[in-house]
């Protein structure tokens, strides 16, 4: 889904040059505007998809409902979250998954000398 969002933007930005260029190709605008629209078709399939899944499943609603409770997390990035972490099953507390998503850092300090790791 971040690729068809990617795609999508790079093909908007495309559109706008074509719009403001010198020389118009009216094929290409209608190509460029033709795909954009089928992005867009798609991306809203694969939300659908994600939903019914999540719907579907009691142990995934849980967690998304869960997931979603966070500031600023919405339907895609608490999919990603729960199909990155596995569910958070192989975890056992919160600072494991703060470990694992790279947020702990630690700072070894000894004498005069002071590392991040």
């Amino acid at each position: 889904m971040r690729y068809c969002k990617r795609i999508l933007l790079q093909k908007k930005n495309r559109l706008h040059a074509a719009e403001t260029a010198a020389r118009q190709v009216k094929i290409e605008l209608t190509q460029i505007k033709q795909l954009i629209t089928f992005l867009k078709k798609q991306l809203a399939i694969i939300e659908v998809e994600i939903h019914k899944m999540i719907e579907t499943n009691p142990t995934y609603k849980d967690k998304f409902a869960r997931v979603c409770k966070l500031h600023g997390i919405a339907t895609l990035s608490a999919a990603t979250i729960i199909a990155e972490t596995g569910g958070f099953e192989l975890f056992e507390n919160y600072k494991q998954v703060v470990s694992y998503a790279g947020y702990d850092v630690v700072e070894n300090q000894s004498g005069k000398t002071s590392r991040q790791n």
